[in-house]
């Protein structure tokens, strides 16, 4: 199985990152997911965003250099919330996996780090 997937420098765009989403809906033992350079832009992530919510795996998650801006991080901060939420409130063990996001290299005000402190 694989864990490991490094896509980057590919240019996947938001379409790409249609199929990348399907792939983390779907993924059992993905862990790690390098997609540093890939013009995904915010709606990329936002798709992405949405696949986590069922993910259970993934630990690292590189987007660095994506064109992203503070509402990518919104997306993204959003996404960790609900996860952190349903692994307090459920009863039975839901893994919140998710431990480090790179977003280095984008469009990412100081307002928007802000938004994962929140």
């Amino acid at each position: 199985t694989v864990t490991t997937l490094y896509l980057s420098n590919n240019e996947l765009g938001p379409e790409g990152a249609m199929h990348l989403a399907h792939v983390l809906e779907r993924s059992y033992s993905l862990q790690e997911l390098d997609v540093s350079g890939c013009g995904m832009e915010d709606e990329g992530v936002r798709v992405v965003a949405e696949a986590l919510q069922l993910n259970q795996r993934l630990e690292y998650m590189d987007l660095g250099d994506n064109r992203l801006t503070d509402t990518a991080v919104q997306l993204l901060a959003t996404m960790l919330a609900t996860k952190a939420k349903r692994a307090q409130q459920s009863s039975v063990l839901f893994p919140f996996s998710l431990k480090r996001i790179v977003l280095s290299s984008n469009n990412i005000t100081s307002n928007g780090f802000g938004l994962l402190s929140a």
